[in-house]
């Protein structure tokens, strides 16, 4: 199994799920997936970046 914050790294870069959708299926607050997907947004990562 992937780490957590990975997993959640790989849905949010390379899926078009909802921040609420990647909640549930990780038990995380949207609003925590918000928070991580505006910084992968400002740092210009992709899931090659991030996986590597």
């Amino acid at each position: 199994m992937m780490n957590p914050i990975k997993d959640l790294c790989r849905l949010i870069l390379t899926t078009s799920l909802s921040n609420r959708r990647i909640g549930v299926a990780l038990r995380l607050s949207p609003n925590t997936v918000g928070r991580y997907r505006e910084r992968l947004n400002e740092l210009a990562l992709d899931w090659p970046a991030v996986a590597a």
